[in-house]
């Protein structure tokens, strides 16, 4: 699925990462790529901090950053990208924003709350290569090892 996130939206209904934390994107950024399911775009738009007169954007596998300019809102740019779509039928937005929730349904856009994101999020299988786990490694195993490299 795509997801349009308006991500400091989000941050202020988790538990675990607080707005006012300076490193709260970095972490946010890191949640959304440990828990992503392959499948998934997420295009993560911050309210920017620092005008200089343009969105800065970062692509990563997945996952689209966008920092909006210092005069733009990410509500601004979310509603501004959305009606540059000619398809919006895979886009979902996610947002408890009700100005950009009835914009996207006037588009005929879906939405999503916050809360509903962070439980898709919480319940889909991580892509979190940390989380994985190794084979059991048996005793043929090691003997077909060791006798390749010359250990008994």
């Amino acid at each position: 699925m795509k997801f349009f996130l308006d991500a400091y939206n989000i941050i202020g209904e988790l538990h675990d990462i607080q707005l006012g934390d300076s490193r709260n994107v970095t972490q946010f950024v890191h949640w959304l790529e440990r828990n992503r399911c392959q499948n998934d775009h997420f295009t993560a738009v911050f309210d920017g901090q620092i005008d200089v007169g343009f969105p800065r954007s970062e692509k990563r596998p997945g996952l689209t950053i966008v920092h909006t300019p210092g005069n733009q809102t990410a509500d601004t740019y979310i509603k501004n990208a959305l009606s540059k779509k000619t398809d919006t039928s895979a886009i979902t937005v996610v947002t408890s924003d009700r100005d950009i929730l009835n914009f996207a349904k006037k588009i005929r856009v879906k939405t999503w709350s916050s809360r509903l994101f962070i439980q898709y999020i919480n319940a889909a299988p991580s892509t979190d290569m940390s989380r994985k786990q190794s084979p059991p490694i048996t005793t043929a195993h090691v003997a077909f090892w060791l006798k390749e490299f010359g250990g008994q």
